[in-house]
């Protein structure tokens, strides 16, 4: 099979990713058409299915387009099948190529896999970036087994790839949202951009319940609300946060959650974990109409005892603190006066 270099220029740092083995079919119904292609190759080691129709070419006119890639069924052990199967993994787009003015693509992308790992390493090989590495950035293992689904409306256009009205699944966490990406050599002011809603997000199911590693590629800024998020066993409700990460730090504009107890926290800082520690620096803001139970939960990890207070005490109560806090030391906090109850 043939081999081709891909090279990306976005970034000081480029990127190269090198397809392997490449082999495969065209068909064509004639001289403008409708062609077809099904074939394969080999990236990063993992080998992908490919399979391309398109519509009759016409001048000026929108092209039929249909892609399918896949990962065969031997990655989990079975035997390979065909790009259209969908196997251990596929994604498929649905659309159109525009060519007049200029080159757009649009339509529907649909994924889905068995495994989450297998489809992080096949992204890494394309961005050329070892999975290894994309592991110690906080993204998701090579080894990790939850399954996984999105879909969307798929945009390629005006030096930007745009995924709108997007719906996400992996394992138990549930995401609707869009995702913008700036390509290179185009608008370079603009950054990339999260927007995320979450019915439910479990973080101990992708971090471990260790202190998750930040990137430090390329600037992304977030929006991000959850309904309910799951760490460490306990379960925090109305989570949000704005802000943007870049160089390995979150730089948060504002967050906010509704802790056990009824506890409502909102803050604002930077946020980094060098080395694999962490770094924070936050002012954060604190307020509770029921502080007895707030210390209640608190109690279930702190070794408090609130039963001797009496019951018209530890009522409402409301606190303004900046943390400063770094690994390998404990936190640092600077307060007003004592909570007012």
């Amino acid at each position: 099979g043939g081999t081709r270099t891909l090279t990306g220029e976005r970034g000081p740092d480029p990127r190269t990713a090198t397809l392997t083995d490449i082999v495969g079919a065209v068909e064509a119904g004639g001289s403008d058409g409708p062609f077809h292609f099904d074939g394969s190759f080999t990236i990063a080691g993992q080998e992908l299915l490919l399979e391309v129709t398109t519509g009759r070419t016409a001048a000026a006119a929108a092209l039929p387009l249909r892609v399918t890639l896949s990962l065969p069924d031997r990655v989990l052990g079975g035997v390979t099948g065909t790009a259209g199967d969908g196997g251990a993994g596929s994604l498929r787009f649905a659309g159109v190529l525009d060519r007049s003015p200029g080159t757009a693509i649009s339509g529907e992308l649909r994924g889905e896999g068995r495994r989450l790992g297998d489809l992080t390493t096949v992204l890494a090989g394309l961005t050329g970036r070892p999975a290894s590495e994309q592991s110690r950035a906080g993204n998701a293992r090579p080894a990790d087994t939850r399954p996984w689904t999105l879909a969307g409306q798929f945009t390629w256009a005006d030096g930007r790839i745009l995924l709108d009205g997007l719906e996400a699944a992996v394992g138990d966490s549930r995401a609707v949202g869009s995702v913008e990406i700036p390509l290179q050599g185009r608008d370079r002011g603009r950054e990339a951009s999260l927007v995320l809603s979450f019915t439910a997000l479990d973080l101990d199911d992708w971090t471990g319940g260790d202190v998750p590693v930040l990137p430090d590629g390329g600037a992304l800024t977030l929006d991000l609300l959850a309904d309910a998020v799951t760490s460490r066993g306990d379960t925090l409700r109305e989570v949000s946060l704005i802000g943007r990460l870049a160089d390995g730090s979150l730089m948060v504009e504002r967050a906010a959650a509704t802790l056990p107890g009824g506890l409502v926290v909102e803050g604002a800082g930077s946020l980094s974990t060098p080395a694999g520690g962490l770094a924070l620096d936050a002012t954060l803001t604190a307020r509770t109409e029921n502080l007895r139970a707030a210390l209640t939960w608190a109690g279930m990890w702190a070794g408090m005892d609130v039963a001797a207070v009496p019951l018209e005490r530890l009522r409402r109560a409301a606190l303004t603190t900046r943390v400063q806090a770094a690994a390998g030391r404990g936190a640092q906090a600077r307060q007003p006066p004592p909570p007012r109850s």
